[in-house]
């Protein structure tokens, strides 16, 4: 689940993992930023009051992280630090997180065809999403799920790109 400031409004709102995308990328065996609502089909949900960002992780982590401001750099580190996941976030490429930690650390990105509509607390898909998403893959076998689901888009693996002339200019 995530949550983020709904553009234009201000107002906090959660917006859950979409199922056609978790499905298709295999079985997780947690969800640190669960909801007791959410889709996501993992084998363990760290659910609100329980703070996701200090609960034990283990296995293969699905991540919808909240959006906001602040927050998600924290969710990334916490991410990164653990080293086996895939997640989801808006794909603001331009940005200090993906400048620093994603193209840094991360192994693949997967940048959607199309907006990802994220399903409302009321169990409705969104119909103004204002930001393209992106798929982060880290350790190994999930850049290759993300290859493998079939999604629509571009998958970008970034550890291999680090090798080439340009890339090392880009990450030095």
């Amino acid at each position: 689940m995530s949550s983020f400031e709904k553009q234009g409004h201000g107002e906090s709102v959660d917006w859950f993992s979409p199922p056609w995308i978790t499905k298709r990328l295999g079985e997780f065996d947690l969800d640190p930023c669960g909801n007791r609502d959410d889709l996501v089909d993992a084998k363990r949900s760290i659910i609100p009051p329980a703070d996701g960002l200090v609960e034990k992780w283990s296995g293969r982590v699905w991540m919808n992280p909240p959006f906001g401001v602040g927050v998600l750099d924290k969710w990334f580190g916490r991410f990164i630090e653990h080293g086996n996941g895939v997640a989801i976030l808006p794909a603001r490429v331009e940005t200090n997180l993906w400048q620093d930690m994603i193209f840094a650390r991360c192994d693949a990105a997967f940048f959607f065809r199309r907006r990802v509509q994220y399903i409302g607390a009321d169990g409705k898909l969104s119909t103004d999403v204002a930001f393209a998403s992106a798929l982060v893959a880290i350790g190994e076998g999930n850049a290759e799920s993300i290859a493998a689901a079939g999604f629509s888009g571009f998958l970008v693996d970034i550890q291999a790109r680090k090798g080439s002339t340009i890339q090392r200019s880009l990450f030095a």
